[in-house]
């Protein structure tokens, strides 16, 4: 359930305006589960690119038999690469969905556009000590060489739908996002502060809407007005759950 809602608002973001030869499911990031993204990518195409228990409990699908052993050998036999790409695929969507966050959230505060004091080879946005303009401008650059395509994340999703739906336990590496996130939020309000401006919430993960959920009061000092979170931190939830 946790992982089906941190990938759900993945899977909006990057599913719009895309065709279905462009959505579907890549091999190349996982190849150990390419016969299990074969076979499944009729069926991926007709559920947005998700994996569903659901839909195999109700009916017997033409990639039933497959999706069944890789259960078995991912659950069952706990056959290390699977495992260990479900693991690199669920990171994966913890980052893509804090990336994707940083973003929107520098959209809405107008910081998203190259800066000529950065040139295009500096890419140094992790670095959550400097400035939000540095982070902003870095981030940006980043954004336009990583060789990373929709596909790809689609299919992490996919993956790692695929592996909780099934019962698989997620890693510790989460708790690192969460305080990223957290240092990356005060950055971003501060900055709302002094140049009142309003950060949207649309677009957004849970996890960012958490935090400003729960710094309120600061958010309305900072006149960032009718900022409402909605529900759940994904990332926690899913720390916490398991």
């Amino acid at each position: 359930m946790a992982a089906e809602e941190n990938t759900q608002d993945l899977q909006n973001k990057v599913q719009q305006k895309e065709s279905k030869k462009e959505d579907a499911l890549t091999t190349q990031m996982f190849p150990h589960f390419t016969p299990l993204l074969n076979a499944c990518q009729s069926y991926a195409q007709e559920s947005g690119n998700r994996f569903r228990l659901i839909d195999f409990e109700t009916k017997s699908r033409d990639c039933s038999e497959v999706v069944n052993e890789f259960r078995r050998r991912l659950i069952d036999e706990t056959e290390k690469g699977l495992v260990q790409e479900f693991h690199m695929a669920d990171k994966f969507c913890n980052n893509e969905v804090f990336l994707r966050s940083m973003q929107k959230t520098l959209e809405s505060l107008d910081l998203w556009h190259s800066n000529p004091k950065y040139d295009e080879f500096c890419v140094h946005w992790q670095d959550m000590e400097q400035s939000i303009e540095a982070i902003s401008a870095q981030l940006f650059n980043y954004y336009k060489i990583r060789p990373v395509s929709n596909g790809d994340v689609l299919t992490a999703s996919f993956i790692a739908d695929f592996g909780y739906a099934y019962g698989m336990e997620e890693m510790q590496g989460a708790r690192n996002l969460k305080e990223k996130t957290k240092v990356f939020m005060d950055k971003a309000m501060k900055y709302a502060r002094r140049n009142d401006k309003k950060i949207e919430t649309a677009g957004l993960s849970e996890e960012f809407k958490k935090w400003m959920e729960s710094n309120q009061d600061d958010i309305l000092m900072y006149g960032a007005m009718g900022i409402l979170a909605a529900g759940f931190a994904a990332l926690a939830m899913r720390s916490s759950k398991r």
